[in-house]
């Protein structure tokens, strides 16, 4: 069974620049047997996300919820109890790991060293269950470096697209040894580790080339003193990640 776990759409996500029908169509077209639908402090209810599985049979839709702490790091959520209270952006980051234990969740640091050079205290301590490893937000610069994170923590590593858009869709996910019907089983196949990683290579080859064409389009805008969101828009195959890499000057290949 393959699953993303990690999608947004424009219905709850600011960023998110596809609806949940496109995202949930390409999913699909993608061979994808179930997504993630992990909006930021925003919950879908189940009935909206049984509305919209069945508009793709065949693909299942489950909830989840990304969580932004006062450190700037974000922390998804599997399964448990996720209809309570919102989670709102800016909580301290042992406060989210502790209401995420109460109410049952698997908690899991989504890219790691994407905005600040240094992994959560409490992610070195152990206390969060898995560590995303392979991302489309996660370059080649930061790949190892999360993985060895994952290994420091004893914590499982995961890949997932975290798509804010269709072209993002594909890469990344995971294939889990036997189907789940719901999130409760699909937070119990991430404890007992029953996945393996999904990398579509020959994707990411073509994402990288494409980005490597327009590298020089993009490096000339940024100086001129051009914004991100202005780059994005003027110049193919670049996402905020990308930019953000260029100005940085490291590597912005994405991994596999």
């Amino acid at each position: 069974m393959l699953v993303d776990l990690h999608v947004h759409t424009n219905r709850y996500s600011a960023c998110g620049r596809s609806t949940p029908d496109e995202m949930a169509a390409t999913a699909a077209a993608l061979g994808y047997d179930a997504i993630v639908l992990t909006e930021h402090h925003a919950v879908w209810s189940a009935e909206d996300a049984a509305v919209l599985e069945r508009r793709y049979p065949g693909l299942r839709v489950f909830r989840g919820v990304e969580v932004t702490s006062s450190a700037g790091d974000d922390y998804l959520l599997y399964g448990g109890d996720l209809n309570g209270r919102p989670y709102e952006a800016g909580a301290d980051e042992r406060a989210i790991v502790e209401r995420a234990r109460a109410q049952g969740s698997v908690v899991v640091l989504a890219h790691p060293y994407r905005y600040r050079d240094a992994a959560p205290a409490i992610v070195e301590e152990g206390l969060v269950d898995g560590v995303e490893v392979l991302s489309n937000n996660i370059l080649v610069v930061n790949q190892g470096r999360a993985s060895d994170l994952a290994a420091r923590a004893g914590a499982f590593a995961t890949a997932a697209t975290d798509a804010h858009h269709v072209d993002t869709l594909g890469l990344y996910g995971i294939r889990l040894q036997e189907g789940v019907a719901d999130e409760e089983g699909l937070a119990d196949a991430l404890r007992r580790r029953a996945f393996e990683l999904y990398v579509d290579a020959e994707r990411v080859a073509a994402s990288n080339a494409e980005v490597a064409k327009h590298v020089s389009e993009a490096r000339d805008l940024i100086a001129q003193g051009y914004d991100d969101r202005t780059i994005r828009e003027r110049v193919p195959g670049m996402h905020n990640i990308v930019i953000q890499g260029l100005r940085r000057g490291v590597d912005v290949r994405r991994a596999t």
